[in-house]
């Protein structure tokens, strides 16, 4: 039966009240529970430390399961994230600091100096010229060959504290011979890489010598020959024995002008082996590592970043200076050796050697490679008698020049006025007066 419109609308606006109270209600309960319910993390610690305390009962804990949390259900820490490659930039950040001055890396410099007593003044010039050395924070030299008899105040650079270790057959416990001993000091050995080094940079085009050793095949075939090669260089400059082989040369006279008149205008080039000539090479640097290079300041001749404007440079510089005053003139005398590498005595060479501090087994070496030199003359294809020579310095080898050199370093002015210019065998005297 259906009920009246009027009581029907009643009924139905009853029950959207009822629905409108009970959804407000339901909506403030949740807006309580939301509000007590939110804990930052923060607060919730602390709650827990209090919990700890006693202030709260393990009933109330057990319905706040927040409050509750160990270290077993609580989220790890995060943790950094660390850097792959490049130790997590440690280098960069190192050469940052390095660059901008905030922190200073020591710098050290090692030599194998061999004999530093007669180097001191160019370890002096080196120090106060070049700024890579100047800003070493130690020097460490080996091979210094200082005894008992040098002072450190001889061998101290200005700035620098000396710390010597002198080692001595005894001190040091060294018997074998071929490490050190008194009666053999110094002895020149060379690797196989330096052999094969020299005989990768042998010129293939290069005359045969008397040994009939090609150059191409040293050069082509280094690799293979360097061992015994470096075995037999180390044993000549053991035994200060250099092979009759090595030694030998053919003598090609190469003319000096253009229209020959006498013999004398014929300049006697020597062919020697190529494997002697790597040889020589080797035994120059070290010759070259021993005596400085300022050893001979007026020498121009047969050194780098040197030439014959630089000597003619340096006599008209000290000529012009001179006689920027009045009352003084300038005598000039220009000589010029005959056959200058000929007249060396092999003798009177090691003794000048054994002066700058060259090794006796290197002296000796030099003296056996000078003496007893069998050579012969070739004219097309006209080959002389064998002859013997124990003299000079044959023109070719690569000893040659610096043998010369040293030859005649000690031909120096005693005297302030007077200036003696050489290029080789070439020299200017340059004598400064005055008055009349």
């Amino acid at each position: 039966m259906a009920l009246p419109r009027g009581r029907r609308c009643g009924a139905l606006g009853a029950k959207l009240l009822i629905f409108l109270l009970f959804f407000a209600f339901i909506c403030r309960v949740e807006a309580t529970v939301r509000l007590v319910g939110q804990y930052d993390r923060a607060t919730l610690l602390k709650l827990r430390d209090l919990s700890h305390l006693g202030h709260f009962e393990s009933n109330v804990l057990s319905l706040c399961p927040e409050l509750a949390r160990n270290t077993a259900t609580s989220p790890p820490e995060r943790k950094q994230k660390r850097r792959r490659g490049r130790r997590g930039g440690a280098a960069r950040r190192l050469r940052r600091q390095v660059s901008s001055g905030r922190l200073t890396l020591p710098v050290v410099l090692f030599a194998n100096v061999q004999s530093l007593e007669n180097k001191m003044d160019e370890l002096h010039t080196r120090i106060s010229t070049q700024k890579d050395i100047r800003d070493c924070s130690m020097l460490c030299f080996c091979e210094t060959w200082l005894g008992e008899k040098t002072p450190d105040a001889a061998v101290t650079p200005d700035g620098y504290s000396v710390y010597r270790g002198d080692r001595s057959a005894v001190e040091s416990g060294k018997t074998e011979e071929r490490w050190h001993s008194s009666s053999n000091p110094g002895v020149l050995t060379v690797t196989h890489s330096q052999v094969q080094k020299a005989l990768k940079q042998v010129n293939p085009h290069k005359a045969v010598g008397p040994d009939g050793v090609s150059p191409r095949v040293l050069k082509t075939c280094g690799e293979q020959l360097a061992g015994v090669y470096t075995d037999i260089f180390n044993w000549s400059l053991m035994e200060a024995v250099v092979p009759r082989i090595f030694k030998s040369s053919v003598i090609v006279p190469v003319p000096k002008k253009t229209f020959i008149s006498t013999l004398n205008d014929y300049r006697p080039v020597a062919l020697t082996p190529v494997a002697m000539k790597c040889l020589e090479k080797l035994v120059l640097v070290h010759l070259n590592n021993i005596v400085p290079d300022t050893i001979d300041l007026l020498q121009f001749a047969y050194r780098p970043n040197r030439s014959v404007d630089d000597a003619v440079s340096v006599a008209l510089h000290h000529v012009l200076q001179h006689l920027d005053y009045s009352g003084t003139y300038v005598r000039t005398l220009f000589l010029d050796y005959s056959s200058a590498f000929n007249t060396i005595r092999p003798v009177r060479l090691i003794e000048k050697l054994a002066e700058l501090g060259i090794p006796t087994p290197t002296c000796n070496w030099i003296l056996d490679f000078l003496i007893e030199r069998p050579q012969v003359v070739r004219i097309g294809q006209q080959v002389s008698d064998q002859l013997t020579l124990s003299t000079g310095s044959p023109q070719g080898c690569c000893l040659s020049p610096k043998l010369f050199t040293l030859y005649t370093h000690d031909c120096v002015s005693k005297h302030n006025n007077t200036i003696i210019i050489k290029y080789a065998d070439d020299t200017t005297i340059l004598v400064l007066s005055e008055g009349g």
